[in-house]
């Protein structure tokens, strides 16, 4: 049995909750997805975890994966993963380079595409900035948009971080919030020419 969990101001204090009768239940996965405002989700912005509380969702996450049986996997949260090197004082940029292999972080600008019904392509489901559409455009035209928008994306300041190889944060989070804050790497706040 698999869980999807929309991690919101709603819903925040009921998230343990959740976990734990999950784990009762014999679930063996969790996707914990952090609320970003797109799409049908812009009419309910403020219902977006701010920066406090995103990072007490990072802390909800580490603390519950060693306490439940099931795996849980943070989604649109690739900071999850740097937090917790972190947090471990992991700071060895082999092992980093390493882990980056299997943990990407933000997939938007490593090679993602998310395809709409109508053929549009995005970078990512929670960045609506179509780059191309496979119905009126070969795909080796919207791979190299792809790639020139994937390098506009990677231009933040997530490149100085440590962590970079294995989050290069949430690009849709940079881009659509102008209070972004990195948990992880305070530099890294959102670009105020991009929201």
């Amino acid at each position: 049995m698999h869980l999807n969990i929309v991690a919101s101001t709603r819903n925040f204090d009921e998230i343990e909750r959740i976990i734990d009768y999950g784990d009762r239940i014999g679930v063996y996965s969790y996707f914990i997805y952090n609320f970003v405002p797109c799409g049908r989700g812009e009419a309910v912005r403020d219902n977006a975890l701010g920066n406090d509380d995103f990072k007490a969702l990072l802390d909800l996450i580490f603390k519950k994966q060693r306490e439940v049986r099931a795996i849980l996997i943070p989604v649109a949260a690739p900071e999850y993963w740097a937090y917790v090197l972190q947090r471990r004082g992991i700071h060895s940029k082999r092992l980093i380079r390493f882990l980056g292999h299997f943990i990407g972080g933000c997939l938007a600008d490593k090679g993602m595409v998310y395809i709409k019904p109508n053929g549009d392509v995005w970078a990512c489901p929670f960045l609506p900035v179509q780059v191309g559409n496979v119905r009126k455009e070969s795909i080796e035209g919207i791979w190299g948009a792809l790639n020139e928008f994937r390098c506009e994306l990677g231009e933040t300041e997530c490149n100085g971080c440590e962590y970079v190889q294995v989050c290069s944060g949430c690009k849709a989070k940079m881009m659509g919030d102008s209070n972004y804050t990195c948990p992880v790497n305070e530099r890294a706040r959102t670009n105020p020419n991009r929201a």
